[in-house]
């Protein structure tokens, strides 16, 4: 991801890249892709806003599978 920033994609469009339109590349935006109601859900929570730097992404606070907490993926520095 941090490749396609530095090569001028915007971190919306890359995320969007990532969730959305690999969903639906897969036909399976039904499923997945977004977190909405009925949706199978994986997803991270960050300290700090990927929108301004994807990089951010790296700022791991909590990681979610099937939409439950992952215990001890978080690791501290």
């Amino acid at each position: 991801m941090a490749m396609k920033q530095e090569a001028g994609m915007m971190p919306l469009e890359i995320l969007r890249s990532a969730t959305i339109d690999a969903a639906d590349c897969m036909n399976l935006g039904h499923l997945i892709g977004t977190l909405e109601s009925g949706k199978q859900a994986d997803f991270i929570v960050v300290r700090q806003n990927p929108l301004d730097d994807i990089n951010h992404l790296r700022s791991l606070e909590a990681v979610y599978i099937g939409g439950g907490a992952v215990d001890d993926v978080i690791q501290d520095d």
